[in-house]
């Protein structure tokens, strides 16, 4: 296995799948608007559903 010993080429990069997004967004609660619409979608079906079979 080759290993690499000088890094310096690296010092700016960030790691594989490091999306700084990905750290905060949950921490501040944050929900997009695109997501907020997908899930309101969804439970407005499943209701449709539910009613559907009653």
């Amino acid at each position: 296995m080759k290993r690499l010993s000088d890094l310096t080429d690296y010092v700016s990069i960030l790691p594989y799948a490091s999306e700084i997004f990905g750290v905060y967004q949950p921490l501040i609660g944050w929900k997009s608007k695109r997501i907020e619409a997908r899930f309101g979608d969804g439970l407005a079906q499943d209701k449709r559903q539910k009613k559907a079979l009653r």
